[in-house]
């Protein structure tokens, strides 16, 4: 039988910079990707997030870059 696994609340932007209890601000991960996320990206914005794997993980030729979602339109 697999053993369940432990979720908790990851906040996308973290509450130290500002990010509230808004169910848009919170993801629910799994604890051991919750641990892996911190340990790689402490809690940085997704902006110095994306600096940082251009610096350290991509190719030169390539560029990681965020951009925020369009909203939805409703029709």
């Amino acid at each position: 039988m697999p053993i369940p696994k432990v979720m908790t609340e990851h906040h996308r932007c973290p509450t130290s910079l500002g990010g509230g209890k808004n169910p848009e601000n919170i993801s629910m991960l799994d604890v051991v990707k919750h641990r892996a996320w911190h340990i790689l990206f402490k809690n940085y914005t997704v902006h110095v997030i994306a600096k940082l794997i251009n610096k350290l993980y991509l190719d030169p030729a390539w560029e990681f870059i965020v951009v925020p979602r369009r909203k939805k339109v409703r029709r």
